[in-house]
């Protein structure tokens, strides 16, 4: 699909398959199968296959595989490159660092670790 280019901002739910710059929705899930640039959803879910760039929600953020930071509550990702901050932080691999009181990464110094967790190193 070809890729959008610029700001796709939506009041409840944006959904696009590939985004070059902005994604926001105020209310429900900003998703993208591809995010190159920032992702935000106030009150629901950031949610993307690859991110690269910064993703953000208040709630949940969800990536396969993340480059760059999230900022949620909770952020999930298969792999990430990067930073996570959030209350909890979870991937199955990583190179990076996580903030948050609950820190869970396979390959990080340790698979738990509250406050920071170095992964990948």
């Amino acid at each position: 699909a070809k890729p959008y280019n610029g700001v796709d901002w939506q009041l409840f739910s944006a959904e696009r398959d590939n985004i070059n710059g902005m994604q926001a929705a105020l209310a429900g899930q900003a998703s993208a199968s591809t995010l190159n640039g920032m992702q935000f959803s106030l009150l629901g879910a950031s949610d993307a296959g690859t991110v690269n760039g910064f993703q953000s929600s208040v709630f949940v953020d969800l990536a396969d595989d993340a480059s760059g930071a999230q900022m949620a509550l909770v952020n999930v990702s298969h792999d990430f490159d990067g930073v996570q901050f959030g209350l909890v932080n979870c991937s199955k691999t990583g190179t990076g660092v996580q903030f948050g009181l609950i820190n869970v990464c396979n390959n990080g110094i340790f698979k738990f670790l509250p406050i920071i967790n170095i992964a990948g190193l």
